[in-house]
């Protein structure tokens, strides 16, 4: 205990300086913290971070230690003979549908060893532990982590942020080489003074927010293994997926993702020709880009634009190639295509954009998708619950579009044709 309450002490320290950081900011009539004092933040944020999961882990070996010296009560549930070992990844199962026939077995007291025994298919229960459930062994669960990490998954063209916290804090800097503001320069003649400039940062932290899928089986059910492999390891996967797609799309940015439609940002294009997306606008949409960020974008957009982009032309050039090494939909004006079903259908704003991946940050939690069975739902109606749950986040990094050095046109990470 001695150690952990040093460490919280440690904590208020901590929680002082920091404080302490933003008053002499805004003393000073900063709106944001400046470089230095944004490092300093950040490290002191660092450290409380790295605290509390020692004070976590203290309490954790506590908890270890004083169920060690607590009397051990006898179990009370009935063991199948024999006693079993599994030997592979599988936990010992031949496939997930035995697996959930376990589960469901032990709710009537009978419980498999390799639920007991299994160091993998950590269990718990009334007479299991604190958890209420089984973990899915290794191999099952590469099943729904496999249709998360499929090609309908738009995060993956994000570059994820891998974190252990649930909230990710990033510093960013919106002024651009032209602008006022900012850290500027200036020709000077020998021996000449400049003004000195600072920069504008600005703090986004991005919330990681929970999405799950919960599925309830009839005993009826878990005896038709391939049906129960298909729709539970498949299914909740694909779910989690389309729930985080939709949201990096069309997010509000309410208790999920704020989407790339919603973001204060995005450029509008106004296509040429109605319900049409010609050669013309993506060009257009192209010249809207943020500077130095085409060799990075690429084009997302709804299956329904496919038939227009597979015979534009420029002139008497092609801008569509069959390039499947980049994308299984080939490329347009040299950059991959992704179609989505989180994009508008054709004709409506939205159903084709561009897009800088840079432009928008996505984290999820480094355990990424968590999976679960129970044995303690609706007992009495021989019901079952499987669970999948992933912690994610996303934003858009700009606070709105970019102001050229000349013309009056705005750019942006995200152009889109309404």
């Amino acid at each position: 205990m001695k150690t952990i309450d040093a460490l919280r002490q440690r904590l208020e320290v901590i929680q002082k300086d920091m404080e302490a950081i933003q008053a002499a900011s805004t003393a000073a009539g900063k709106t944001v913290l400046d470089e230095t004092e944004a490092a300093s933040f950040d490290a002191k944020l660092k450290e409380f971070g790295d605290i509390e999961s020692q004070i976590k882990r203290e309490e954790s070996l506590g908890e270890i230690s004083n169920k060690l010296a607590a009397p051990q009560p006898k179990p009370r549930i009935e063991v199948v003979e024999p006693i079993y070992k599994p030997t592979n990844k599988n936990g010992g199962f031949k496939h997930f549908a035995e697996f959930l026939g376990a589960v469901r077995n032990a709710a009537f007291g009978r419980a498999d060893p390799r639920l007991v025994s299994n160091a993998v298919t950590t269990y718990g229960g009334d007479n299991f532990g604190a958890d209420g459930g089984f973990a899915v062994p290794p191999d099952f669960r590469a099943g729904i982590e496999q249709a998360w990490a499929s090609d309908e998954n738009l995060a993956r063209l994000f570059n994820p942020i891998i974190t252990n916290s649930n909230v990710v804090t990033l510093v960013t800097d919106e002024t651009t080489p032209h602008a006022s503001s900012g850290i500027q320069g200036s020709w000077t003649d020998e021996a000449g003074t400049s003004s000195p400039t600072k920069p504008v940062l600005k703090q986004i932290n991005i919330t990681l927010r929970k999405v799950q899928a919960l599925v309830h089986l009839s005993d009826e059910i878990l005896a038709d293994a391939s049906a129960i492999q298909s729709y539970v390891s498949v299914k909740m996967g694909a779910k989690l997926a389309s729930l985080v797609s939709d949201s990096i799309v069309n997010g509000d940015g309410n208790g999920k993702p704020q989407g790339i439609m919603n973001s204060p940002a995005k450029v509008a294009f106004t296509r040429t020709t109605a319900s049409k997306v010609k050669a013309e606008d993506v060009t257009g949409m192209v010249a809207r880009l943020r500077p130095g960020s085409f060799g990075k974008s690429f084009w997302l957009v709804h299956s329904s634009v496919l038939p227009q982009l597979w015979t534009m032309l420029l002139g008497n050039m092609p801008v569509y190639a069959m390039n499947y090494k980049d994308s299984p939909f080939g490329t347009l004006l040299g950059r991959p295509i992704y179609v989505s079903e989180y994009c508008q259908v054709l004709g409506t704003s939205g159903d084709c954009i561009l897009v800088n991946p840079e432009g928008y940050a996505f984290a999820q939690k480094a355990e990424g998708v968590q999976q679960a069975a129970t044995i303690g739902f609706a007992f009495d109606q021989g019901l079952n619950s499987f669970r999948a749950t992933l912690r994610c986040g996303g934003t858009p990094l700009l606070s709105g579009a970019i102001a050229r050095k000349n013309g009056s046109d705005t750019l942006s990470d995200f152009v889109v044709i309404s």
